[in-house]
């Protein structure tokens, strides 16, 4: 009796990995040593401060950056980093995902998002803060997973530091009244945005 691919796959799910494992390949056609192809583009979000699109292979992940003003001696008691990560799968990625939940992986990612930002030092203290420390930008990062084919850690971290090389920070002055300050857009210079400094890029690398 003869079966198609996927009925196979199906019906017998480690005789069809065994038969590509015999012939020295992966599921998708590729040889053990060959990676994923891996794409990115940045500024793919328009409203957002910075955006990227990774994919590496079939696995999709957009990432979008929002900024927020705060008091900075309010921020330091309440924060230890400069950026809140909240990522999301949507339901195209399998039927375990929703909006209404978070699942064990989502909160995985976001936790290694967390380390990998802490870790690397790249968001440094003084290239979000204005006015000599008084006040500080806040970066939201939102990453959504498109599609779900494996690795979506190296993703979500291409993604992540994509969107960061892509994060425009609007150049700010103070105006002091005698009844309160307030920061604005300053748009007397030519350049109404800067970017995020880096002394490193890091590179994600998964071995299997």
């Amino acid at each position: 009796m003869e079966f198609n691919a996927d009925v196979f796959k199906a019906i017998y799910p480690q005789q069809y990995q065994k038969e590509f494992h015999n012939n020295n390949m992966r599921t998708d056609g590729r040889e053990f040593h060959k990676s994923r192809n891996i794409h990115i583009k940045s500024n793919v979000i328009n409203s957002a401060a910075g955006s990227s699109l990774v994919r590496i292979g079939d696995t999709t992940i957009i990432c979008g950056l929002n900024l927020e003003l705060c008091d900075h001696e309010a921020f330091i008691a309440t924060s230890e980093l400069s950026c809140n990560i909240n990522i999301h799968f949507t339901p195209i990625c399998g039927a375990e995902y929703d909006y209404e939940k978070t699942t064990d992986k989502e909160a995985n990612l976001n936790q290694l998002l967390l380390q990998f930002l802490n870790s690397c030092h790249i968001l440094q203290d003084e290239q979000l803060t204005i006015e000599h420390g008084k006040y500080k930008w806040l970066i939201t990062a939102t990453l959504y997973c498109l599609n779900y084919d494996g690795n979506a850690e190296d993703c979500s971290l291409l993604a992540l530091i994509g969107s960061l090389q892509d994060l425009k920070i609007p150049n700010t002055k103070l105006i002091e009244t005698d009844e309160d300050e307030k920061i604005i857009i300053n748009h007397d210079q030519q350049q109404q945005y800067h970017k995020l400094s880096w002394t490193i890029i890091p590179i994600p690398i998964t071995i299997a």
